[in-house]
């Protein structure tokens, strides 16, 4: 699929210009402007970029401008169509997990009340700026046609230079929601049927991992998610001509199922996957990175070394540096 990408440059400049002296308001007014424009244009990389913008100048401009911004961003989410509807959902997520990491320390004690609004999150708990995130993520990926828009649509919004790793709508989507459900919040409730990970099938190369099913009581644990989601990326990716995509997602995945294991083997598993990944694309430029990570992993444990009489971790230094030679010659 295919959506106008002008980059309305003099209008930019003219925003630009109105925020670095000072005036906030000026800079809304083009902005609001320049919003309505891209709407008519259906030029949805533009209409991200003047929301983005519009909630910065709102939240900037009232005491409760946040709260303004959020509900703002909530109104446009409702009445978009495909694709700035995904990508706003993704974004309200993350200003939901913004506000609460910003005020845990006001909002740890509090419990549902009576004085709860849907519409002012400074009456939400916890636990309700939570599922409210978890829900927006997933739902963001629920549209299939994310997987033939080219992350290059969206220069305005995204990283230049990111179209190798994430090279369609559907890879910046589902890598947002898997930084979010990797990063479980310990201050949330567990349930004492948590999920863990406890099998070696995590650590199994792409084609095991994307056929396991991981199945929990606890169907709402950020680690079971994070399974799920890693599997649709890398089962997307798997048959690419150009490994960069199903590369990046795959170290992703080893890292974070080594830091999460429970197995007491876990650093053999995750050394032998990436060995065995390192063998598999030792002719593409992600071999360097995977070198990296190998390195890395022997460098840290060297960092802990203990003297003991079979010299066990002795030499990982040396290990690591040889290993960081041979990948960059």
């Amino acid at each position: 699929m295919k959506f106008k990408t002008d980059d309305y440059a003099k209008e930019w400049k003219e925003i630009s210009s109105f925020e670095g002296q000072g005036l906030p308001k000026s800079a809304l007014d083009k902005v609001e402007a320049l919003l309505a424009k891209s709407k008519k244009d259906d030029n949805p990389s533009q209409l991200i970029k003047c929301l983005i913008h519009r909630s910065k100048y709102v939240s900037e401009m009232t005491e409760d401008g946040f709260v303004k911004a959020v509900n703002d961003m909530n109104t446009d989410m409702e009445k978009a169509a495909f694709p700035t509807k995904q990508i706003l959902q993704s974004m309200l997520a993350e200003m939901y997990v913004g506000y609460m990491d910003n005020n845990l320390w006001q909002l740890r004690d509090r419990t549902t009340t009576a004085n709860f609004k849907p519409t002012d999150i400074k009456t939400w708990t916890i636990q309700q700026l939570a599922d409210e995130a978890t829900t927006l993520y997933r739902l963001s990926l629920n549209d299939d046609r994310s997987k033939t828009v080219a992350i290059t649509t969206f220069n305005a919004i995204t990283t230049e230079g990111s179209d190798e790793r994430r090279p369609v709508l559907f890879d910046f989507l589902a890598h947002r929601a898997i930084d979010f459900f990797m990063d479980e919040k310990t201050y949330l409730t567990k349930p004492s049927y948590k999920f863990e990970l406890d099998t070696e099938g995590v650590f199994a190369p792409v084609e095991s991992f994307v056929g396991q099913k991981f199945e929990s009581r606890d169907s709402a644990s950020m680690k079971l998610w994070t399974l799920r989601f890693m599997q649709d990326v890398i089962r997307f990716h798997q048959k690419d001509e150009n490994p960069t995509a199903l590369i990046d997602v795959d170290l992703k995945r080893l890292e974070f199922v080594h830091q999460h294991s429970v197995l007491t083997n876990k650093d053999d598993l995750y050394i032998k996957a990436l060995e065995s990944l390192r063998e598999i694309h030792a002719k593409v430029p992600s071999y360097v990175e995977i070198s990296a990570k190998i390195a890395q992993h022997y460098h840290d444990k060297a960092a802990n070394f203990k003297p003991n009489p079979e010299n066990l971790g002795k030499f990982d230094n040396k290990k690591a540096l040889d290993i960081a030679k041979e990948a960059i010659q």
